[in-house]
């Protein structure tokens, strides 16, 4: 018995041993994806996808839209007004500034300069009676008012100053930063659901149709102040949500966190004290999340916090408190070229901690900053995909393979788009259970459609919580998203675009002639010059490998002095000490004498 006993201990280890070795193997194949060159990401998704159905997912996706356009009584009047100003008018753009500028111009003068300089150079004109909704029309009679009384002003100011004294401007200016205030104010209230977290539990108990996960609004905490206040909010919302808790985990109110809130560093060059300080802060939370049976996710964020994401996330699920629970989960975004690395690793991970890992699938909020940092940083590539169809081929691989692993994923689809949503009903037709999700204020009608007609659904709501003054990252992605001419949303609610280029094949779609990728950093400046090469130091394994080629320098000391006519000055040195280490001596340095100044201008001429 004893010899059966100890085989069978041998063998768990074998078993533990290489489980530890594939998951290791499956981590190392992430980080190399950060910056491969698009086609060869593209060849291996697109053989993951060979065999897909793409005319049964055209043919549900068009009658899912058909059924959204022919109520037009499911369209809000926040969805006519963002078709009416898309991204692609001057006046859309315009509004998009005055959105994003009013939530942080902090005094009244500016805010004054800033309306009359908008509101006054933008065609309403062409805006007014355009559109299907009562709303919207009133709305651009507003504007061009207001634009023609700023003009009004401004002429006024300019040649009649001494007579009117600002009679315009005291009685107009007021009104009309008031009225764009209240105006900015229903923007957030589209896309917040409420300023706590009672009252917003209080609205999704009203809305049983839907499951939710909230979001404490803020990010990016710059002091440790900021820290500790998200982090009690985040307490708080898990307190407040185990009073609506059931027995089902993925039944229940979820709770999503932001990591870049709770540490003021959330950066690569401090990943060491910022992965041990998070570490700490989320376990504590999720501990209290699993006593209150509430799900936790993890939220994705810019592409360089990755892999310090991973980290923090293998070593919180790795604690032994949480064996056996599968209320901890992570957002992976679909645009980055290491979506689908990510997910085998993360499939390993809930088989060696044999448990279930819910992963919400997200194509991405991010993409014009991580092209931005790509080319400023002069990388090889880009990390996420350069163009919209290679996002969406992406995301249907990854939904293919999450599903292919119902013993160790619990997909969650985060989509408002009609194409993704018939693709993954037809791959997972045969699967015990997932769920869509989408954003509140968005894609409620493409929604309420798929449930009516498939009631074993489940659809999820990302609701974020919290005051007017923490709306600003979140708001502008939320706008920028809407008002786009190539956002999904935008494109559904307008009948000009027929619904056959709606549920095109992404494959298809990329296989364009006129569809080319960006031109990569590297070129950005061809043919006049080479952009400038940096080394990706968002990349630990590349920080870790410079660290070990360094350190026979570490021991070495230099000495610098003053080179004249060829010839070292001499004279006294003083040490220098390493800037982030001052008990470090770098070496010492002998600083120039007047004399050697004027020789060395002597012998300059």
């Amino acid at each position: 018995m004893r010899r059966l006993k100890l085989a069978a201990i041998n063998q768990k280890q074998v078993i533990d041993m290489n489980s530890a070795h594939r998951l290791h193997d499956l981590y190392s194949q992430i980080n190399p994806s950060f910056t491969r060159p698009e086609p060869e990401v593209l060849a291996v998704l697109k053989a993951y996808l060979a065999d897909y159905d793409r005319q049964s997912v055209e043919s549900l996706a068009s009658r899912l839209i058909s059924a959204v356009r022919s109520e037009p009584g499911r369209k809000q009047a926040f969805d006519a007004f963002l078709l009416e100003y898309s991204l692609n008018s001057e006046e859309g753009i315009v509004l998009m500034g005055m959105a994003e500028a009013l939530l942080r111009i902090p005094d009244v003068a500016t805010q004054n300069r800033f309306l009359q300089e908008k509101l006054a150079e933008a065609d309403w004109h062409s805006h007014l009676s355009h559109s299907d909704s009562v709303l919207v029309n009133l709305a651009s009679t507003a504007l061009l008012l207001s634009g023609k009384m700023e003009d009004r002003i401004r002429h006024v100011q300019e040649h009649r100053r001494q007579i009117f004294d600002g009679l315009f401007t005291r009685l107009g200016e007021p009104l009309i930063r008031s009225a764009i205030k209240q105006a900015m104010q229903q923007l957030a209230r589209h896309f917040v659901i409420a300023e706590t977290i009672e009252t917003a539990l209080d609205q999704a108990e009203r809305n049983s149709s839907y499951r939710y996960s909230f979001d404490m609004l803020g990010e990016a905490a710059l002091t440790v102040e900021d820290a500790d206040r998200y982090y009690q909010a985040y307490l708080l919302a898990i307190e407040t949500l185990s009073s609506a808790a059931k027995p089902d985990l993925f039944g229940n109110p979820g709770i999503s966190i932001k990591l870049s809130a709770l540490y003021p560093r959330y950066e690569v060059f401090q990943h060491r004290h910022a992965a041990e300080s998070l570490t700490d802060k989320l376990l504590s939370l999720v501990k209290h999340a699993r006593t209150a049976n509430i799900s936790v996710t993890i939220d994705a964020e810019e592409a360089e916090r990755l892999a310090m994401s991973l980290q923090i996330f293998a070593n919180v699920s790795a604690d032994p408190t949480l064996n056996g629970w599968c209320g901890l989960g992570l957002a992976v975004q679909a645009y980055q070229k290491r979506a689908m690395p990510l997910i085998r690793w993360l499939t390993a991970l809930a088989e060696c901690q044999q448990r279930i890992i819910p992963v919400r699938l997200v194509k991405g909020a991010y993409w014009d900053s991580e092209i931005k940092r790509a080319q400023e940083n002069g990388w090889d590539d880009y990390p996420v995909f350069s163009r919209k169809a290679a996002t969406d081929l992406s995301y249907l691989a990854c939904a293919r393979l999450m599903l292919s692993h119902p013993e160790s994923i619990y997909p969650q689809f985060a989509t408002h788009n009609a194409h993704s949503v018939a693709a993954i009903c037809c791959f997972g037709q045969n699967h015990p259970g997932f769920e869509f999700q989408r954003l509140h204020g968005m894609g409620a009608a493409l929604y309420d459609e798929l449930l009516s007609r498939h009631p074993e659904l489940s659809c999820r709501v990302y609701a974020p919580v919290g005051q007017y003054r923490d709306l600003l990252p979140y708001l502008v992605r939320r706008l920028l998203e809407n008002g786009a001419n190539t956002s999904f949303i935008h494109q559904i609610e307008n009948s000009a675009i027929s619904i056959e280029t709606l549920v095109r094949d992404p494959v298809e779609e990329l296989s364009q002639e006129n569809n080319h990728p960006l031109v990569k950093p590297s070129n950005l400046f061809r043919p006049q010059r080479k952009n400038s090469q940096g080394l990706n130091l968002t990349d630990l394994e590349l920080i870790k490998q410079l660290h070990q080629d360094l350190k026979p320098f570490f021991q070495q000391t230099w000495k610098a002095s003053p080179l004249v006519a060829g010839t070292a000055g001499t004279g006294k040195s003083i040490p220098v000490h390493s800037p982030f280490d001052h008990d470090a001596l770098v070496g010492h340095v002998v600083l120039s004498t007047p004399e050697q100044i004027e020789q060395a201008l002597s012998s300059a001429y």
